[in-house]
């Protein structure tokens, strides 16, 4: 019988909470039952497996990462647009490093919301893109490149990778900017 005042929605916020202040490989049913201040056998009556409770992460994460990418760039397009992107996608790794990593992690069971999300946000950077005049494929290839490049700066600082004494969004933003540069004279 599921606990009073207990539900899906207040168990996954607390797996949330746990993802981003302690990783996601944390979120384990034992450590989330501690959380909640409950019997783990207690979470089985709200869901499943713990897989069930990491796709719902993943799905949490990937929506409000949506969100946030579609704000940032609207009314922009072209390079402001492409920077505009690339500074939120990175403050909201930062802000949420236990959704974010639920993000990129590959999908131990089908999910439509989670696939379907991940190919909206394909299709706003392809759409971003085109101000830059490139063939579909080559749209495709700079979607993996802006990817990797704005995981690549929030992993490694995350990871204290980052010592010089000037901000990480900088040489994000000046990296795009150079990106976008060479972009505009390939046309």
């Amino acid at each position: 019988m599921p606990r009073v005042g207990l539900d899906q929605s207040k168990i996954i916020h607390a797996a949330i909470e746990l993802a981003n202040d302690q990783g996601l490989e944390q979120v384990t049913i034992a450590a989330l039952a501690k959380k909640l201040g409950v019997r783990p056998p207690s979470l089985y009556n709200h869901f499943s497996s713990l897989i069930e409770i990491r796709t719902k992460i993943a799905r949490e994460g990937m929506q409000k990462l949506e969100d946030t990418l579609i704000r940032s760039v609207a009314g922009k397009s072209g390079e402001e647009a492409i920077l505009s992107f690339s500074k939120q996608y990175l403050t909201f790794a930062n802000a949420n490093p236990g959704l974010y990593e639920a993000t990129i992690q590959p999908m131990n069971v089908p999910d439509n919301v989670v696939a379907d999300t991940s190919k909206n946000m394909i299709d706003l950077l392809v759409q971003l893109l085109s101000a830059f005049s490139l063939t579909e494929q080559e749209s495709l290839h700079l979607v993996r490149g802006l990817r990797s490049i704005v995981h690549g700066f929030a992993s490694l600082q995350r990871a204290g990778g980052f010592q010089m004494n000037f901000k990480v969004e900088d040489s994000l933003l000046y990296t795009i900017k150079l990106l976008c540069d060479g972009m505009k004279a390939k046309q």
